[in-house]
């Protein structure tokens, strides 16, 4: 067996150890196990203003645990209408409701069932579903908030380049200085003085504590005359609580005339007014907001573009029958939008059952001085590249995908025929159509049916146009998705 079948062989060997294990660590009603009985199914029903990110097979958990999928969403009266399948033996009840969520920042979308309690659901309910604030909410409430937070920065700004040396920091910051100097001289004058007094009140402290009892005596006996005093004098008292509200409607005519200078202030009169109601300020703010409103719908603006695209990776090793050969084929998918699709390819592939082709190789002939003297001319054994890079822009019409740019280094076009939602796929493909030794053009027909789990089985016929070197073929291959890539980055984002 020749190099390139032994490589592909292990390739394959090995494909069928990950199927293997993927079998057998897969769910009991997997697609994998068609031997089991898998688990009756119920449809329930979810109405949500937004299904964004949601799409077929979109997992549905009850407390973190996956108990169905989404079997599919439809446009009803303005809103998604999202139909789920999930165990028969779930209780569903007619307060439930679902929430869409996502795994941490780049996870996957999936349906968050609660089943609340009492009456159960009849068949022919309809759940209703709690949104998550949108991105675009969260800046409009940011964006407000930095307003506000300018506006007051900018007028507290305004009040500190009031003070006599233009800012009231520098002239706070120098009074508090020359207070402290002050306060530091003072007790360096007054030391005795201060010991003095220390002194004075450890005396005083000592007086008391022996002349305490007594005190408390007199005073007892001050507060029963007090108290005869007041009664004999209530007049003289309702005199002085007279005076009291007279001084209180004093002081609400003093508030007036301040509620009134406030007033002018805010009209814009006087100084402190034009320096806080200045209209040419209140200009430059409104920009500098409008400007940062712009970067704001900018940033938003490119992250929508940015997740509006999937990425897709394939492999697949098939064998040759006829040929006891292998090829294979890594294919790197770059998809704007569900409608079309760039795709960069690297193929595989022995051509040892291909025809030799022959090239001219010329030799010159020197003398003995290194003079030409002749020329051999010889054909020489062209080898051909066991590798050859793809570069194809496909786009989509319903059920068929048209294709087409360089297949295997050569000019070519394909064509798709999808169906079974997309579970089966019809291929045919024609290129390299100038080849050597006047062989007809390369064509290749190929069925593809996709398992769960990303894998996927592969039978073929390969150069059909060519009865000598024609050959049927089958393989196996493994497919990486958009929502199986989010996963990985999201872990290396955090890993960083």
């Amino acid at each position: 067996m020749k190099q390139e079948a032994k490589v592909g062989l292990f390739v394959l060997i090995a494909c069928m150890i990950m199927a293997y294990f993927v079998i057998n660590t897969s769910e009991e009603d997997s697609m994998f196990r068609f031997w089991q009985t898998q688990s009756a199914k119920r449809t329930l029903k979810v109405e949500m203003v937004d299904a964004s990110g949601i799409r077929n097979g979109t997992p549905v958990s009850v407390a973190g645990v996956q108990v169905g999928a989404v079997d599919r969403v439809e446009l009803l009266d303005g809103k998604a209408l999202v139909h789920l399948k999930v165990d028969a033996n779930l209780e569903v009840h007619e307060n439930a409701y679902a929430a869409l969520q996502s795994k941490g920042v780049l996870g996957d979308r999936y349906v968050a069932l609660y089943p609340g309690d009492g009456a159960a659901l009849g068949e022919s309910g309809v759940l209703s579903a709690k949104t998550s604030p949108s991105l675009d909410e969260i800046m409009t409430v940011v964006h407000e908030l930095g307003e506000s937070v300018l506006n007051i920065t900018q007028k507290f700004e305004a009040s500190l380049e009031s003070g006599p040396d233009g800012n009231r920091f520098v002239t706070i910051a120098a009074n508090i200085e020359e207070l402290s100097s002050q306060l530091v001289a003072m007790v360096a004058e007054n030391r005795s003085n201060i010991n003095n007094v220390s002194s004075n009140f450890s005396t005083l402290s000592d007086d008391l504590k022996g002349e305490l009892p007594q005190i408390l005596a007199e005073m007892k006996a001050l507060i029963t005359d007090f108290r005869s005093v007041v009664h004999d004098e209530r007049a003289k008292i309702s005199q002085t609580m007279e005076n009291a509200q007279n001084m209180t409607s004093r002081m609400n005519d003093a508030m007036s005339s301040v509620k009134s200078i406030a007033q002018k202030i805010d009209d814009g009169e006087g100084t402190i007014g034009k320096l806080i109601n200045d209209n040419e300020t209140a200009a430059k703010v409104d920009g500098i907001l409008d400007k940062a409103s712009e970067s704001l719908e900018q940033v938003q603006s490119y992250l929508a573009a940015a997740d509006a695209f999937e990425i897709n990776l394939e492999f697949d090793s098939n064998y040759l029958a006829r040929h006891d050969a292998l090829f294979n084929r890594f294919r790197f998918q770059i998809a704007p939008n569900e409608n079309k699709y760039y795709q960069v390819d690297v193929t595989s592939a022995s051509k040892d059952h291909l025809p030799s082709v022959y090239k001219e190789a010329t030799t010159d002939i020197l003398d003995a001085n290194g003079n030409l003297v002749g020329r051999e001319i010889q054909l020489v054994k062209d080898e051909p590249d066991d590798y050859a890079i793809g570069l194809q822009f496909a786009y989509r019409f319903d059920q068929f995908v048209m294709r087409g740019g360089l297949i295997e280094q050569t000019g070519g076009a394909g064509v798709d025929y999808l169906f079974f939602r997309d579970r089966m796929k019809l291929s045919m493909e024609m290129f390299d159509f100038n080849r050597d030794n006047d062989l007809n053009s390369h064509g290749r027909l190929d069925f593809t049916f996709r398992l769960p789990k990303g894998l996927r089985i592969i039978a073929g016929w390969d150069d059909f146009l060519e009865g000598d070197y024609q050959s049927v073929y089958v393989g196996a291959g493994i497919r990486w998705q958009d929502d199986d890539l989010k996963p990985l980055l999201a872990s290396f984002s955090k890993a960083l």
